[in-house]
């Protein structure tokens, strides 16, 4: 089962890293993954516009008919007509032709602002489907689609070990310098610590484990920095899902996306603790009337129910605490910091797991 927040954050990349590896790769392919889909809403949004322009085609037609018939004893229907004699026999095959001159129309209006990641973020989408198929399937503000990555896990492997042996190397540089002064001192007198003594008594591990361990924060503080000087030799081609709106919290799209689209197998908690800490309207505001009945579906009615008014009795709680802290503060019973701190506590709570019964 995967935990999708922590599997976003494990498995982010940014569109300066893949611009790294190729300037024109992000804008190429996210223009192919929307062009059809966008070139179809461009037709659909000018409906109305080529409908009024096939009828004038019609009248026009029909004058031509009029006169090709003239005197005939027994002349055919327009509809007949129209099969042996016009270009088009229909609205469909009339559209079918207008396309190029269309094509041609949406290409002048379309840059990459219509197409383009807005944020910088974006994450890897192991699936089965297309990107085309799934900027289909209409998730309101994601962009999927296909490039090079780097391959994090190598790098992350590599700079682990190679961090490792330097630790190594200086910890070894460092004994040599302790035999060295205390042979000195010593005259062979005393023989100097063991290696393995000498690290025990100096807080050294020499356990690879317990060294990442404590040292992992730390590891992952300058794996980024380290990352940017190095070769983008080591990468990876597949999905990749970006945003195309920000000022709002997307994750509800993304945890749709992950738990429909994706081949990972979601952890159903992660989400459902998503709509209690966010509100399920807040969730079919981000997803919409469609994609939200489809989303509870899939989870299940009752348990949504069950989360949404479990958040909803925390932030009733939530207020109520802010309410009488800020009254106390007002008494002058609690000062500012107090009080904050005591409201940050609160908050907390709104935000610890829930167990459903």
């Amino acid at each position: 089962m995967v935990d999708i927040d922590k599997w976003l954050n494990e498995h982010a990349h940014t569109l300066d890293e893949l611009n790294a590896i190729d300037e024109y790769q992000v804008l190429e392919a996210t223009n192919e993954a929307t062009y059809e889909r966008d070139f179809e809403a461009f037709i659909e949004e000018r409906m109305d516009e080529l409908e009024r322009e096939y009828q004038e085609y019609l009248e026009n037609l029909k004058e031509e008919y009029e006169d090709d018939i003239a005197g005939e004893e027994n002349p055919p229907t327009f509809e007949e007509w129209m099969k042996n004699n016009a270009p088009y026999s229909n609205f469909e095959e009339w559209l079918e032709d207008k396309k190029e001159e269309l094509r041609n129309e949406f290409e002048d209006q379309r840059t990459p602002d219509d197409y383009y990641p807005i944020w910088n973020t974006v994450w890897e989408f192991p699936t089965r489907y297309t990107p085309d198929e799934l900027n289909e399937k209409g998730i309101p503000g994601l962009i999927f689609f296909e490039a090079e990555y780097l391959d994090r896990d190598a790098y992350w492997d590599d700079f682990v070990d190679s961090e490792w042996e330097r630790y190594k190397e200086q910890i070894e540089e460092e004994y040599e310098e302790y035999v060295e002064e205390f042979e000195s001192e010593h005259h062979g007198c005393i023989r100097p610590k063991s290696f393995e003594n000498w690290c025990k008594a100096n807080g050294y591990t020499l356990d690879y484990d317990k060294w990442y361990e404590e040292n992992r924060f730390i590891l992952e503080r300058d794996f980024e920095d380290w990352l940017e000087d190095m070769p983008k030799d080591w990468t990876e081609q597949g999905v990749l899902v970006g945003l195309t709106c920000c000022g709002m919290d997307m994750s509800p799209a993304l945890h749709y996306a992950y738990l429909k689209y994706s081949s990972l197998h979601i952890d159903l908690k992660a989400i459902l603790e998503g709509i209690m800490r966010k509100g399920k309207e807040y969730y079919k505001y981000v997803l919409g009337e469609r994609n939200f009945k489809d989303l509870v579906e899939t989870l299940g009615r009752d348990i949504v129910e069950e989360y949404d008014a479990e958040g909803k009795r925390r932030y009733k709680e939530f207020d109520e605490i802010l309410k009488k802290l800020t009254e106390l503060r007002d008494r002058g019973e609690l000062d500012n910091t107090t009080a904050g701190l005591l409201g940050l506590m609160a908050f907390a709570k709104t935000q610890e797991p829930y167990k459903s019964e």
